[in-house]
């Protein structure tokens, strides 16, 4: 049997289908490059493994195939030619196409990771003292277990603070339609003589029953006020 790339053989085919391969595989190459280099940065988490699993091994498929092109050396037989050409389109498939495709998919993620963070800036509230950055979040409304509750950041040493609150559900909406403008005006957080004690008080803009919580931010717990 011979082998695939070292037998001489004619078939025009072939021959165009590899050069189209191949032609993909450097193009990929040159625009990832071109595209690292230009933002001046890596590509994202994802870069060291696109560069050792995808980049370098296309350089080598590309390097093999633009020998075998110039010396003329292409599958004679029926079933070799077959078997290239599967492997040349599947390549250039997951390896081309990724290397191609995987810088503006960085961006597109970097652009998303932009718009979450403008929108959760606009959901949220800074307190009097400008201290803390808070909002109120919810999940599972819809459900039967649906939860609530706070998160609180220290605007000076950015940590993160989330405490739970045993909010009454009866009267809420959709709250998940209500734009970023809206959803900072549900709740108020006021500042008590205890500098860990704020309380927080639900507004009409989440629903017409007035709720009032004490949180406590040395236990990261809340307690209603008012039962």
């Amino acid at each position: 049997m011979g082998e695939i790339y070292c037998t001489d053989g004619k078939n025009t085919m072939v021959r165009v289908i590899w050069i189209a391969a191949s032609a993909v595989a450097i193009v990929a190459l040159l625009w990832f490059i071109i595209v690292v280099v230009s933002n001046g940065t890596a590509i994202g988490p994802a870069g060291p493994f696109i560069l050792q699993f995808v980049w370098f091994p296309t350089l080598i498929f590309a390097t093999v195939s633009i020998i075998c092109i110039v010396k003329g050396r292409t599958p004679a037989k029926l079933h070799e030619q077959i078997i290239l050409i599967l492997f040349l389109t599947i390549f250039s498939i997951i390896f081309s196409g990724t290397l191609l495709r995987e810088p503006s998919f960085e961006r597109h993620m970097r652009e998303v990771e932009e718009i979450n963070r403008q929108w959760m800036e606009e959901s949220s509230r800074i307190t009097v003292d400008g201290r803390f950055e808070y909002r109120l979040n919810f999940m599972g409304t819809l459900t039967n277990a649906p939860r609530a509750w706070l998160s609180m950041r220290d605007i000076a040493t950015d940590d993160n603070l989330r405490i739970y609150l045993n909010l009454r559900f009866e009267e809420l909406g959709a709250v998940h339609q209500y734009p970023a403008k809206t959803r900072a005006l549900w709740i108020k957080l006021s500042p008590t003589d205890a500098d860990y004690i704020w309380i927080l008080t639900t507004t009409p803009y989440l629903k017409e029953e007035i709720e009032v919580f004490e949180i406590n931010m040395e236990t990261g717990t809340s307690r209603r006020i008012g039962e």
